[in-house]
């Protein structure tokens, strides 16, 4: 590995040359090799005594390829020390002529074994340029600013290129008359200093690449894949472990570079660079003639891998799925607007009777194995007392409601009676549609003409709604939201002006709703807004629970009132629970349910009837006494003795779900538990037909049959039991507008928030600043040296886990509108899919790639890292990458977990884990094997891998002293000793980034469709 090569005092001192040592006797010294005879030995040039006799040991001085010279003086040591002289022992004289060649050559033309004809003299030629056409020797001096700190006498390299033996003149025969190794991609290298050759290298399997050159002259490139060298001087450990790649790139004006891992981590990224190099090549005309124009290509410095390519392929993929999303989306919405209304007249609505049966409600046992126990006693679960008498069901939950029936004729108008505990609000929750946690039984039919689709709209006893909107806004939005697509934007302004007048609140229309900490509009206003909220839908059946709660008298009747204007005018069926009723709201009602301990002591026609029924079971009403308080005494007693469930109905033969009659004063009768005119409770009116049980999850929990005409919905659906019978693979909404609608009001409604309340931008602006500001003082240009190299990187490790902690407000920020979601999805405002696009747009954009462009910018600069610009934008992808990921975790984190206490701790603990395995605080290839494979999971580590081979990438040097010695070697190999960092990582780090962002993506879609669900 190149960590091991760490340049230290030590290991350059152990550069100095000391005595040369006496080679072995071999042909195989100096990378020789023996004849075909076995006769003699073929040396490399350099090392061919005159003749060719000898084995390669011995090192030869002066003389051109084929006349070598003589043996250098002290050459029986294996290793010239020549201090004077125009030539040293192992340096070819370079030729500068075309007659030096024919001279070098002649010998072996015109001897007894001819090599071949004498025409080859006429298409001699020298050539003296850096490229390569059979084999060529160059000469250049060894300059660098380390080599010469430690050795300022001259330093010389002396390199035979072979890139085709055979072209040669005269062949291969030739080389071996003279003795000379020939062969094909071949490259043997010498250095000496001052003299004495210091190491000798053979490179194999090599290639050339011609560019064009700046002048007239091509550039030559040559890579030998395969790498060898030999020193017998104190220089064994380090140059013997020397390994290909070898580069050697040379251009002209006489500059070359001697490129190779090892001398690329102690010389810089130019590896050791060479100067004043001549090239001499013997070559015939026709081999240069034939070479020109046949290998030319541009020198590239680097390639993207096949995997890199993939990803980019990916991600060019998603890309086009989101741009084919938005023209569907696009497309969706022209069409739905195809067919616009422009009589400026609402949709008529109501008409709809509801029956139910049989309805009870069981809460969810926590179960007796161990991990439901535990998991309840984490909660803080109760234990149910089992020794009550009939309060604990079949599956071991306590019975909250049972056996409750009831019929309503279109426009019916219900008040739901009891004591507090009674079941009041679990029976209007289920009349709903609501999805329960625990078991639900009993079926429901609502009966209309037509194939329309039935729509139901709840108004909860808690008000939820967005406090920095003003009520106007808020009834815009749902009408916006709730009606449907083909209604002009102006009918459905005008139909939330209209309730907003009708409800009493044109006064606070422009006043924002508000919340605890900020104060808006009062509670009884805020009440209203709610239900106000339900009425602009125009819905067929308006279910309420308690809505008169927090109201004072006079608007309670006024809301009584209208409540009641739209029972009997557009036939719209109310259902509403209420706690306490006076007596000028009791009349008010048309029917009234009243429950006891989960139990129906009474349904039927309201008014001075419930007394009636009551007094025959030996419980009158005193006289002048309020009947609604009378009820509720009745229901707070002990109802031992009275009937309950079908026993308790009385329906007005008249008022039936089927009629059409209004709601006058008839004539009764007590009907037979479970029948209605002599029929079955679930064949009144109109005809129905069973249902098969959903509970798929998606709000309403039966889409297919909750909502259509004519149809009977089994309430089993609605609960747990029923959610594990049928499910389908993906939860469809029934939203009244089209993805693309619902995303221009959320947005609309996000951008809104974001410019009434700034905290969070100015606080995420302001801060970003501030702490780039600080991190940027603290590294301030920091210098070249090895520890400011380590504080570059700290600095970017800083930036990091400042990016990872401060995306812990994205979690709070959810968990805040958590609530408001949960509503609004469960009333088909919109889909997950169109609140989440909307998130990202805003919250994740303003509040969290912003401030992250901010402080990466800020620190960028005054920490003085790479001014290119390309690695400027570089850098800007990866922590803009990086914070959409922790954003995107953190969204997840606050989904799953409703406690946001816990998923802040989770949060954290996880950006610990992160930092650990970052690669900053301990080297990851020291880590036991045992724990090593989780550095794959740690974002932190591949954004801060990515953003240091970034800087280090774009040519960063070390230039450092260390004990009096200067030091100048390329930050790689600090880079990889101290933090385990690849080089060659940075888009391998930006696809397994877009990867984790990906991967989050969908975990936290899949998340909100399927567990971000209202369940009461």
């Amino acid at each position: 590995m190149i960590r091991q090569y760490l340049p230290t005092p030590l290991l350059l001192l152990a550069l100095v040359p000391l005595a040369p040592l006496a080679a072995a006797i071999t042909c195989t010294t100096n990378f020789g090799n023996s004849s075909s005879s076995g006769n003699s030995c073929l040396c490399p040039p350099g090392f061919n005594p005159k003749g060719g006799a000898g084995d390669c040991s011995v090192p030869v001085c002066g003389g051109g390829l084929y006349s070598p010279g003589s043996p250098a003086p002290l050459g029986g040591t294996g290793y010239g020390n020549v201090s004077s002289g125009s030539l040293m022992a192992g340096q070819v004289r370079d030729v500068q002529s075309a007659s030096a060649c024919s001279s070098s050559i002649s010998s072996y033309l015109n001897s007894s074994n001819s090599l071949g004809s004498s025409a080859l003299n006429s298409s001699m030629t020298c050539s003296a340029i850096p490229t390569v056409y059979s084999e060529s020797q160059m000469t250049c001096n060894v300059i660098q600013a380390t080599l010469q700190a430690l050795f300022p006498d001259a330093s010389t390299l002396t390199i035979t290129r072979a890139l085709n033996s055979s072209r040669t003149p005269g062949g291969d025969s030739a080389m071996t008359q003279a003795g000379l190794d020939s062969g094909d991609g071949l490259v043997w290298a010498q250095l000496w200093y001052n003299g004495t050759e210091q190491f000798y290298c053979k490179g194999s399997e090599c290639s050339q690449t011609v560019a064009n050159g700046s002048g007239s002259v091509n550039s030559s490139t040559w890579t030998c894949p395969e790498l060898s060298c030999d020193s017998s001087h104190n220089l064994t450990g380090a140059i013997n472990t020397l390994k290909g790649p070898l580069e050697i790139d040379c251009v002209d004006g006489g500059k070359c570079n001697f490129k190779q891992t090892f001398l690329n981590a102690l010389f810089g990224q130019d590896g050791l660079e060479l100067s004043s190099c001549t090239h001499g090549e013997c070559v015939q005309q026709y081999v240069i003639d034939q070479a020109l124009g046949i290998e030319t290509a541009a020198a590239t410095t680097s390639s993207l891998s096949g995997g890199v390519i993939a990803g980019l392929a990916v991600v060019a993929a998603i890309l086009v799925a989101i741009i084919a999303v938005a023209i569907g989306a696009w497309v969706m919405r022209r069409k739905a607007r195809k067919h616009m209304r422009t009589d400026g007249v609402m949709p008529k609505s109501g008409g709809v009777g509801v029956v139910w049966s049989g309805v009870g409600y069981e809460v969810q046992h926590t179960g007796h194995h161990w991990g439901a126990r535990a998991f309840a006693w984490l909660k803080g679960s109760g234990k149910t007392r089992h020794h009550e008498s009939g309060s604990v069901g079949p599956n071991g939950g306590k019975i909250v409601l049972r056996e409750c029936c009831g019929a309503l004729p279109a426009g019916g108008f219900c008040a739901v009676l009891g004591p507090s505990g009674s079941g009041k609000s679990t029976l209007v929750d289920i009349l709903a549609g609501k999805r329960k946690s625990g078991k639900v039984e009993g079926r429901v039919s609502y009966l209309k003409e037509g194939n329309e689709r039935v729509k139901i709209g709840y108004s909860d006893q808690s008000d939820v709604l967005s406090p920095t909107s003003t009520v106007l806004e808020t009834l815009i939005f749902a009408a916006h939201l709730r009606l449907p697509e083909n209604i002009p934007a102006s009918i459905k302004e005008q139909r939330a002006r209209t309730v907003l007048a009708q409800l009493g609140l044109s006064d606070v229309a422009d006043t924002r709703v508000g919340s605890v900490e900020h104060r808006g509009i009062s509670g009884g206003e805020m009440r209203r807004v709610s239900i106000g909220v339900e009425l602009v839908a125009a819905p067929d059946v308006l279910v309420l629970d308690e809505p008169t709660s927090g109201l004072d008298s006079v608007s309670a009747a006024r809301l009584i009132k209208l409540l009641k204007n739209l029972a009997e005018e557009d036939k719209t069926t109310i259902i509403a629970s209420i706690h306490q009723p006076s007596s000028a709201l009791y009349h008010s009602f048309h029917q009234v349910v009243l429950l006891a301990a989960g139990r129906q002591l009474y349904f039927g026609p309201g008014c001075t009837r419930p007394a009636e029924f009551f007094a025959a079971q030996n419980r009158p009403c005193p006289q002048g006494y309020n009947i609604a308080d009378h009820l509720l005494d009745v229901a707070s007693e002990t109802p031992e003795g009275l009937p309950s469930g079908p026993a308790a109905m009385i329906i007005d033969r008249d008022e039936s779900p089927g009629s059409s009659s209004s709601h006058s004063d008839g004539r009764h009768s007590v009907e037979a538990p479970g029948t209605e005119g002599g029929q079955p409770l679930h064949e009144a009116g109109t005809s129905t037909q069973s249902v098969e049980k959903g509970g798929h999850g998606a709000y309403p929990p039966i889409p297919g049959s909750l909502l259509k005409h004519d149809k009977e919905v089994d309430l089993a659906a609605l609960g747990d039991g029923g959610a594990k019978k049928k499910r389908e693979w993906w939860p469809t909404s029934h939203c009244s507008t089209t993805f693309l609608t619902q995303v221009e009001m959320l947005s609309g409604r996000e951008w809104r928030n974001l410019k009434r309340d700034k905290t969070l931008l100015v606080a995420h602006v302001f801060l970003a600043c501030i702490l780039g500001v600080f991190a940027g003082g603290l590294y301030y240009k920091v210098n070249l040296t090895i520890a400011g190299f380590q504080n570059r990187v700290g600095s970017l490790f800083f930036l990091g886990s400042l990016i990872a902690f401060s995306s812990l407000s994205a979690l709070y920020n959810l968990v805040e509108v958590r609530a408001l979601f949960l509503r609004e999805r469960a009333a088909n405002f919109y889909s997950p899919q169109a609140w989440l696009l909307s998130r990202v747009l805003f919250d994740v954009i303003p509040l969290r790639l912003i401030p992250t462009i901010l402080v990466g910018i800020i620190v960028y600069f005054m920490v003085g890292l790479s001014r290119h610009a390309a690695e400027f934008f570089k850098f800007l992808l990866i922590i803009v990458e990086f914070s959409l990921a922790m954003c995107l975790f953190n969204f997840l984190l606050a989904t799953v977990f409703r406690q946001g206490g816990v998923a802040i701790l989770l949060s954290s603990l996880c950006n610990l884990f992160l930092m650990t395995y970052a690669g900053f605080f301990v080297n990851l290839g020291q880590i036991p094997p045992v724990l090593r494979w989780l550095r794959y999971f740690s974002t932190l580590g591949y954004t801060l891998e990515a953003l240091s081979v970034n800087e280090v990438g774009s040519g960063l040097q070390i230039v450092d002293t260390l004990n009096g010695v200067a030091i100048n070697i390329n930050a790689v190999l600090i880079m990889d000793t101290l933090f385990g960092f690849d080089l060659g990582n940075y888009y391998r780090d930006v696809l397994v980034l877009f990867a984790f962002i990906a991967g989050f993506a969908i975990l936290l879609v899949l998340s909100v469709v399927y567990f971000l669900r209202e369940r009461r």
